[in-house]
């Protein structure tokens, strides 16, 4: 049974594109009229939730987040109660799972998965084995050791990154399907005009990191499934690798199915150049709005040299009667589907 709740002081809905669940707090009056007071809330049947946070702009509705509650915090002196959360990612992220599924493709896993735990899967067809991804990393981890230590969710983001997937839940969607290539993406424009100051944007800190850029080794993975081939390229090579082991430089993994050698090879050049000369990351903050979402590209205009493509790390949409809507952007103009680590 759905049930509107009154009294809506504030709501935050947080989205990401790191293969994690997006987010959602909101703060209601309590005992507000047509509301629920102190034993509504605390009774037995609150537990697991399902809140559904729309936000209406010049008439249009939208429904931001889906996802269960986590948390309830009451606060019978002012009067308030606060609600934290994470959308239906979190179905997956709280079950564990012990099969390897190795006569499956990903995307059959991803189906399963989906239908599980109560989502309509929306999945592009893979080809490739599971047994195969298993086979490639033998010298890292054997399915059986993985699926021991690994939630439903972590499998599926481990194969959405061997397919160069992108993976997310929308809604009461899973989503699995092939990464969006910024070169060829509608962006969404913000300018800004240094000379009058005036511009889409309320804030905007742009940041670049020196150290990071001195210091990375790109390594592309890929499985050729015509030639049965796995294999490994880094840039750069040798001595690259060997200052991830000694702790001196930031290691990306990208994995980039049916390559040859030499694409592979060319194709961590490239990440490695993007990496290393354009590590740039802005923070931005504009009046709300609902189109903007984290697979989408971001176009900043008018900011000399940082004036570029970026994709979007995280979108923070805040309603209240403090501040009215307002939006947080922060973006980056290398890939965020990356495993970075320094060892």
């Amino acid at each position: 049974m759905s049930y509107v709740l009154p009294g809506i002081i504030t709501a935050e809905v947080g989205s990401n594109s790191h293969y994690q669940a997006d987010t959602f707090r909101a703060e209601v009056a309590l005992n507000a009229p047509g509301g629920q007071d102190l034993d509504w809330w605390g009774a037995d049947a609150r537990k697991g939730m399902l809140v559904d946070l729309r936000f209406t702009l010049d008439g249009d509705e939208r429904s931001l987040i889906i996802g269960e509650a986590d948390e309830i915090d009451i606060d019978p002196i002012h009067g308030t109660v606060s609600l934290a959360g994470r959308d239906l990612t979190a179905r997956l992220i709280e079950h564990r799972t012990q099969e390897a599924f190795q006569n499956k493709t990903a995307s059959e896993v991803a189906t399963i998965l989906a239908q599980r735990r109560g989502l309509k899967p929306v999945v592009t067809a893979t080809t490739t084995m599971v047994s195969r991804y298993y086979a490639d990393e033998h010298d890292r981890v054997s399915h059986s050791q993985f699926s021991k230590v690994s939630t439903e969710w972590d499998l599926l983001t481990w194969l959405a990154q061997h397919e160069n997937f992108d993976l997310f839940v929308s809604g009461r969607e899973l989503h699995f399907q092939p990464a969006v290539d910024p070169t060829k993406a509608e962006p969404y424009m913000l300018a800004w005009d240094q000379d009058s100051r005036i511009g889409d944007m309320t804030m905007l800190k742009l940041h670049r990191s020196l150290t990071l850029a001195k210091d990375v080794v790109v390594e592309v993975r890929s499985h050729h499934s015509a030639k049965g081939q796995s294999f490994t390229r880094t840039s750069p090579a040798g001595a690259g690798r060997a200052k991830v082991q000694a702790g001196k430089a930031q290691r990306y993994v990208f994995w980039r199915p049916n390559m040859t050698e030499d694409q592979a090879q060319k194709e961590a050049d490239r990440l490695r150049e993007e990496i290393t000369r354009h590590e740039r990351t802005c923070l931005i903050d504009i009046p709300g709005e609902l189109e903007l979402t984290p697979r989408d590209v971001v176009l900043i205009k008018g900011v000399g040299g940082w004036s570029q493509p970026y994709l979007v790390n995280t979108i923070t949409r805040r309603i209240g009667f403090d501040g009215g809507f307002t939006q947080s952007i922060t973006i980056k103009n290398h890939n965020v589907e990356s495993q970075a680590s320094v060892s």
